[in-house]
């Protein structure tokens, strides 16, 4: 009782502050009213002398249900479906437990109210329990509209704030407890794991290129592609109305390692032509015209082949539509921006070396004073 009280008092507070659009109580800590039928037992012995009668107290409760919702009796093909044959009392006749009550049964050739076999009266419904690891507890859940699922976790933290100012003034009793816990508590952990696994993805990626190249600034060229990949993530999946889940951030994984390919060719290739002795300037026309087809052929037909997952065809192919979004949507946004934009930073970074360098002057003996 004071476990439902405690449930009743904090899902008043939750709705009269309006924290969540949809609270559902479970079980429900408001009472419910049940109509009982209490069947008159000293009355069976003399209906079980009468042999037309053949009544028993457990048809009460088939009489009852014809007189309310009606009973399925049986089913008829009906245009070679099979269709059900409920007997139920005329709609609208019982409008109360004294309706009820006056429900006509025959009996022996006579038509007998309900009552003379059963007490029928208007009794409080025993509440019902929810036991989780053998222990009894009333869940609240709070639920929100599309429009206010960004505000989750803000919600969450007004809902905390609000209970903890009123158990400052109702403190529990003992064997009461009240707990919060995250709907999604697994959702978010395993986000958070991907997370991690993203920025793990993305270090391995630049010490690898440190290692390659030689240089941190070129690794950080090759990075670029990663930001830039995610930027036409978020976008695709904002313009065909897809969410970031499990399944988007998988793609991101995946994508990383495409991205950044394209970006290799373009940095090494670039190097190579300047350590050769052409300007950064040319170099880098040289590598966007040289490499423009290899790298093409590398987004496109990766991209061709996660379209299907993209578009979510085949059964269960919503599930895994955000991944081909994100890869697909991601890689062409990457691709197309990686061919300017890494190139010119690379550039930009060049002449700013080159201008760094010191100037030696030399002088022949003739030009001496």
């Amino acid at each position: 009782v004071d476990r439902q009280k405690v449930a009743e008092d904090v899902s008043d507070l939750l709705q009269q502050n309006k924290v969540f659009t949809y609270l559902n109580v479970d079980p429900s800590a408001y009472k419910r009213m049940n109509i009982a039928l209490h069947p008159h037992f000293d009355q069976w012995p003399y209906l079980a002398k009468d042999r037309t009668a053949r009544f028993k107290p457990s048809d009460l409760a088939d009489i009852s249900r014809v007189g309310s919702v009606g009973r399925k009796i049986g089913y008829l093909p009906v245009e070679d479906r099979s269709t059900a044959i409920t007997l139920q009392y005329p709609l609208n006749r019982l409008n109360s437990v004294e309706d009820l009550a006056a429900f006509p049964i025959g009996v022996s050739g006579k038509l007998l109210p309900l009552k003379s076999f059963a007490n029928v009266q208007l009794e409080e419904a025993r509440p019902d329990t929810l036991s989780v690891d053998q222990k009894e507890l009333t869940r609240i859940e709070g639920k929100m509209n599309d429009e206010d699922k960004a505000e989750g976790p803000s919600k969450f933290k007004v809902a905390q704030n609000l209970v903890s100012d009123w158990l400052s003034t109702h403190p529990l009793k003992d064997g009461v407890s009240l707990n919060f816990e995250d709907s999604k508590v697994e959702m978010n952990d395993a986000l958070h794991e991907l997370e991690l696994a993203v920025g793990l993805s993305v270090l391995l990626i630049f010490l690898t290129m440190i290692l390659q190249f030689g240089d941190v600034m070129n690794a950080l060229f090759v990075l670029v592609a990663v930001p830039l990949g995610f930027i036409g993530v978020l976008t695709s999946l904002y313009v065909f109305k897809s969410s970031l889940s499990l399944n988007s951030v998988l793609g991101v994984i995946l994508l990383n390692g495409i991205a950044v390919a394209n970006s290799i060719i373009l940095v090494d290739f670039l190097k190579k032509l300047v350590d050769g002795g052409m300007s950064p300037h040319l170099a880098a026309l040289s590598a966007a015209k040289k490499r423009l087809r290899p790298i093409l052929m590398t987004s496109l037909t990766t991209a061709l082949g996660m379209l299907p997952v993209a578009i979510g065809l085949g059964e269960g192919g919503r599930i895994l539509q955000p991944l081909g979004i994100a890869v697909v949507g991601g890689l062409g946004f990457s691709m197309l921006t990686t061919l300017f934009l890494v190139p010119a930073l690379q550039v930009s970074y060049l002449n700013w070396k080159n201008l760094k360098k010191p100037v030696d002057f030399h002088f022949s003996p003739e030009q001496t004073l």
